[in-house]
């Protein structure tokens, strides 16, 4: 070989020397195992050059730290447990040496259990699917919501671009039925079958196993406590399997018979059962015999001269069985005289209420007419028990006019008072039209008449006063005028004294009386209030105060005549005293 060539041979090697010492012969990127991961951060290397090299920091995800640190695993309080109990889950983030991380790492959970809504994480009381380190720790705590058998846990954390992973199987044992819970029922009032409104409703049962929690794909069969008029479950609900909430849910189809009627829920392998709330089958119109309105006070103390003073105005609604109407059933209110009403209320149960307040104008009578009204159906008298109108009750029903307020008491319609315009025709109409008006019930009983109209408006009115705080003499009776004399001779009654408030109103709610007898001789005379006790609460829902009545007998300690001073004291609420006083000459003898 010629010199030359050994000069070629010599300079390739030492270049092959030089590339592999300088790292020019290839490069690898460093491998991490399962919760594993590295984090670089600017700076100079140590072999003290000036470049932009990096130094690399290794992130490990698992439980524990120092010699006690698990790779890739979650700590768990438990690792067998019922479906609804708990176990807490922990997990570490720690660096090469095995020393808490500082940095907060985001990390994500999953499972089969949690994907299917069969379990539930939670963090300080809120669902959480992540949650965030604090100084290398984290922790969530796992609840099995039907759940059953291995569900492995798996925690999930990106660091750089690797993902770090740590797990745990937890084993959660098959639970035991003990129990079927009742859930809702989408309406408890239902409408006979084949006149219209809502004739089915949807019932929901849980099964439910140790700490209420919820136990799927389980079979439960439906039954109803009874069948009258025809009331069934709906086709293909007459069974039904458990969803992952533990729910199954049946439908109740309405009959043509008024009734109440309750679903049973039965497990099917343990027969233990549940038993829903009563859905009640009815017309679910209300009927004006059924319709009734009652006041709070009906003389409120102190309407008559100031404003904001409140009544509660009270009805109760039903249909021909005494059945409530579907909840939602509006009812209207209207004062026209005076005062203000809430517009309407809707009746839950078949009732609700308004507040009416005192406010001008104020009429003279200090009367006010309140009128509520709400669509409904007329009565009849069922002659035959058939529960429909048909040929035999022609005639024998309640054939209503528009719904009016009588403002001047007269029981009749006058001109510039409210009404109900039914028809619009702008004239108030005093009779019906002849017809029986209410729902068509041909679908419960073929013999049933149909009207054109399905319903009307049936009505109620109420008198409230504004009564002052006055005493006034309506009739004296037998009794003597303010500050006279009446003899008596072994003995004395009067009778007929009549008060009220001035304007022909009773006195307040809240007004209380008192009768006193002055003698200089207390053996003398007695006396007695026959009209009730010596005082006594003003009684409501009288036009006037009932005639007082006074009997007036000797004591048989009695020697001399003696004169007695009779007094009536009347205190309203507002404190206002007035007072009627009489003297009695009494005479044991003629």
């Amino acid at each position: 070989m010629k010199l030359c060539n050994w000069k070629l041979l010599f300079i390739f090697l030492a270049g092959a020397f030089l590339l592999t010492a300088c790292g020019g012969g290839g490069s690898s990127s460093p491998k991490f195992g399962v919760g594993e991961g590295s984090t670089s951060t600017g700076g100079s290397s140590t072999g003290g050059s000036t470049g932009g090299s990096t130094t690399t920091s290794v992130v490990k995800l698992g439980n524990g730290t120092g010699s006690s640190f698990v790779l890739g695993q979650l700590a768990s309080t438990k690792t067998t447990l019922q479906s609804g109990g708990s176990a807490t889950l922990s997990l570490n983030v720690v660096d090469a040496n095995n020393s808490p991380v500082l940095d907060a790492y985001s990390v994500r959970f999953s499972s089969t259990c949690l994907a299917a809504g069969s379990a539930l994480l939670t963090k300080n009381g809120s669902n959480v699917s992540q949650i965030t380190t604090a100084d290398g720790l984290g922790s969530v705590t796992y609840t099995p919501q039907g759940c059953s058998g291995i569900d492995t846990v798996t925690a999930n954390m990106t660091v750089g671009e690797a993902t770090l992973t740590a797990t745990v199987a937890l084993t959660v044992e098959v639970d035991q039925v003990l129990a079927v819970e009742f859930v809702s029922v989408s309406t408890d009032k239902l409408s006979l079958r084949g006149i219209g409104g809502s004739e089915t409703a949807q019932v929901t049962f849980k099964l439910v196993g140790a700490q209420s929690a919820p136990i799927i794909g389980e079979t439960v069969n439906f039954s109803l406590s009874t069948q009258e008029g025809g009331v069934s479950l709906a086709g293909g609900t007459t069974t039904g399997v458990t969803d992952s909430a533990g729910l199954v849910t049946t439908v109740v189809q309405s009959g043509t018979t008024a009734t109440t009627v309750k679903v049973f829920a039965t497990h099917a392998s343990t027969l233990i059962q549940g038993s829903s709330t009563d859905i009640v089958i009815s017309t679910g119109v209300a009927v004006d015999d059924f319709f009734s309105i009652s006041l709070s006070s009906r003389q409120p103390a102190n309407a008559y001269n100031t404003d904001g003073i409140e009544v509660k105005i009270n009805v109760i609604a039903s249909d021909q069985f005494g059945n409530s109407p579907p909840n939602g059933t509006q009812v209207r209110f209207v004062s026209a005289e005076a005062g203000k009403v809430d517009p309407a209320c809707s009746l839950t149960d078949g009732r609700c209420s308004v507040t009416w307040l005192s406010s001008s104008p104020r009429p003279s009578d200090n009367r006010v007419q309140v009128l509520a009204y709400m669509r409904g159906a007329e009565s009849f008298t069922d002659v035959n028990g058939n529960s429909v109108y048909d040929a035999a009750e022609i005639g024998l029903h309640t054939d209503l006019g528009e719904p009016y307020a009588d403002e001047n008491e007269n029981n009749q319609y006058d001109l510039g008072e409210f009404f109900v315009d039914i028809d619009q025709d702008g004239v108030f109409d005093a009779m019906g039209d002849g017809e029986w008006n209410g729902p068509c019930m041909s679908g419960v009983n073929s013999a049933a008449i149909c009207s054109a109209k399905d319903s009307t408006f049936i009505s109620r009115d109420i008198r409230l006063f504004m009564p002052r705080n006055e005493m006034s003499v309506v009739s004296y009776g037998s009794f003597p005028a303010h500050g006279g004399t009446v003899s008596a001779v072994g003995g004395l009654t009067l009778t007929g004294l009549i008060l009220d408030d001035g304007n022909g109103n009773p006195w307040p709610t809240g007004t209380t009386y008192a009768w006193k007898i002055d003698v200089s001789d207390t053996k003398t005379l007695r006396m007695e209030s026959t009209s009730g006790s010596v005082k006594t609460i003003f009684p409501e829902d009288s036009v006037a105060m009932p005639p007082f009545s006074v009997r007036f007998t000797d004591n048989s300690a009695f020697t001399v005549p003696a004169r007695a001073e009779v007094t009536l004291t009347v205190t309203f609420p507002d404190a206002t005293k007035y007072e009627y006083f009489f003297f009695v000459d009494y005479n044991k003898e003629s």
